[in-house]
């Protein structure tokens, strides 16, 4: 399994490439820069980038969440502690069509929102 904390999708952040290439690539990057760049990030990974994790890592991890969900998002503990069940990630699946229709909109709507700008 691989796991990684993401955020948005990158659509919603045009602005931030120049900022990325011009620190990653000097300002320029090309063919030859972006496939160094994919063998060196993700085809160069090993075992050496990787962490098998105990049941306390995995608690950690999910404890990160806390802030975010329960003090800033307001989402009750037993459902924030729910999170922690299979079945909860499991159940899911079934609403995954409406949560994509959803980010389509939003992000259709960011979108004109900034054509006017």
């Amino acid at each position: 399994m691989i796991f990684t904390v993401a955020t948005d999708g990158a659509d919603l952040y045009p602005s931030e490439l120049p900022r990325i290439r011009q620190r990653l690539f000097n300002g320029k990057i090309n063919q030859a820069k972006a496939e160094a760049a994919l063998e060196r990030y993700l085809s160069g990974a090993d075992t050496e980038h990787v962490k098998e994790l105990s049941h306390a890592d995995r608690l950690r991890i999910f404890n990160l969440g806390y802030f975010t969900w329960v003090e800033q998002q307001a989402v009750a503990l037993a459902d924030f502690e729910a999170r922690k069940s299979q079945t909860f990630w499991d159940d899911l699946v079934e609403l995954l069509p409406a949560y994509d229709a959803t980010i389509s909109s939003f992000n259709d709507e960011i979108r004109t929102l900034g054509a006017v700008a």
